[in-house]
């Protein structure tokens, strides 16, 4: 597959916002103009994709947390990340990293930012100030009660452009503290850029807290028209490989991760005999770890996933 090398595209979009103590993500038209700008490692052009380039092959890894793909494309984003700040002097100076809201389990973009974050903090420049913020969800009613409710959370890649739109309309929205980010740059950090949906929803966020610029920057984005035609293709990547419930539990097993909450959720989606056979090949360490996590997520807490945290709870002794 040819692939570019390093592509900037600059995009802009009217908006304007309220001011308020605290602010939840709104969904309304807005009316002011904010530069914004998007950055990525690599951009999808042409299909198909070679899945034998190691840059792919990272991209599954990731979205379960291995730390080794995680430090693969962290280190590649944050010297991208540490350009787009220095290259703006002499202009804005005071800049807050962050990504997509979560709750307890973070997101592959949450792992980045802060291996972008804690990498950068002492290497840019005295002038220039640089902070971390972790958006949150809402605690509330997190749990998953169906298979309807699952699929909404863990199989967003496989949505058409419609059903994302639905998605978003019908979704809790994260909240952001004014404080943390009115009147200053905002690097916001995400995986892949398939149709924009996310991008365009948190836009209409951050433009009530009057960001002199907001530059989103991606692993990967998708060219416009095969996102068109194929919005399922972030699925297809990250089932390029560890798409076996075998490899799944051995890379459990045997790698050092943080869990995702794709991970989590992947794991608790296997029926109880599977569940059973990968908690026998976990060490106590890890099993009490998972508990805990998904304890504490709270969108694993109720009946639809109660045999299995028991038998997880079994397991832990």
């Amino acid at each position: 597959m040819a692939i570019s090398a390093l592509k900037v595209a600059d995009y802009y979009w009217p908006i304007n916002g309220m001011r308020s103590r605290f602010i939840q993500v709104g969904r309304e038209n807005l009316t002011t103009t904010q530069q914004t700008s998007l950055r990525s490692l690599r951009i999808i052009e042409k299909l198909p994709i070679d899945y034998s380039d190691d840059f792919f092959g990272h991209y599954p890894r990731l979205k379960l947390g291995v730390t080794e793909s995680v430090d693969y494309y962290g280190a590649q984003l944050s010297r991208l990340a540490e350009d787009i700040i220095t290259q703006s002097l002499p202009g804005p100076t005071d800049w807050v990293m962050t990504g997509p809201a979560y709750n307890v389990l973070p997101g592959a973009p949450n792992l980045l930012c802060s291996y972008i974050y804690e990498d950068l903090k002492n290497k840019l420049p005295d002038s220039i100030t640089l902070s971390l913020v972790h958006l949150r969800v809402e605690t509330d009613d997190l749990e998953i009660k169906d298979s309807e409710s699952l699929n909404k959370y863990h199989n967003y890649s496989t949505f058409t452009q419609q059903e994302r739109n639905q998605l978003y309309k019908e979704s809790r929205e994260p909240l952001i503290e004014p404080r943390d980010f009115r009147g200053r740059s905002i690097l916001f950090v995400n995986d892949i850029k398939v149709t924009g949906t996310q991008q365009r929803y948190m836009q209409q966020g951050f433009a009530k807290v009057d960001p002199p610029q907001i530059c989103w920057l991606y692993i990967l984005a998708i060219d416009r028209e095969i996102a068109e035609a194929e919005p399922e293709i972030e699925y297809a990547i990250n089932q390029s490989s560890l798409a076996s419930f075998e490899e799944f539990a051995d890379l459990l097993a045997t790698h050092d991760l943080e869990y995702t909450s794709r991970c989590i959720t992947r794991l608790l989606s296997y029926e109880l005999s599977k569940l059973a056979k990968l908690f026998q090949i976990l060490d106590v360490g890890r099993k009490q770890t998972i508990l805990e996590l998904a304890t504490a997520e709270g969108r694993f807490s109720g009946d639809y996933f109660k045999e299995k945290i028991d038998l997880l709870k079994r397991c832990v002794g």
